[in-house]
């Protein structure tokens, strides 16, 4: 419980600074709640990306390549969900969990990336 705790003190930290708001739950299903401001990216819309991931597969993942795996699958039941953000609203995206030993990568995928555009969560 207390690691749960201190993951989502650090998301909460993380993403209030980039304008966001962020939960992974603890379920069979994973479920993002994504608040935004309506001053992120631009205020244009913007892509986010959720899949299940390992830790080091996350940490290696660059911008380019997670753009690319992201429009490149036209596959419908895909080991992702990906969905277009209007900022200033709020959106919840669930998908279920088919390897709870992974973690949960975040991606939003910005005009224009800074240090902040991926987030790893572990429900």
């Amino acid at each position: 419980m207390k690691k749960l705790l201190c993951s989502l003190f650090g998301v909460v930290l993380f993403v209030l600074a980039s304008g966001f708001i962020i939960f992974c739950s603890d379920t069979r299903d994973v479920g993002v709640c994504i608040k935004m401001n309506g001053a992120v990216n631009g205020g244009t819309p913007l892509y986010v990306y959720v899949k299940e991931v390992d830790k080091s597969e996350f940490l290696k993942e660059d911008y380019d390549h997670v753009v690319i795996e992201s429009l490149s699958s036209t596959d419908m039941e895909a080991e992702f969900k990906s969905q277009v953000l209007i900022p200033g609203k709020n959106y919840e995206i669930r998908f279920p969990r088919k390897n709870p030993s992974k973690q949960v990568g975040v991606y939003f995928l910005f005009a224009q990336p800074g240090e902040n555009w991926k987030l790893l969560c572990d429900p």
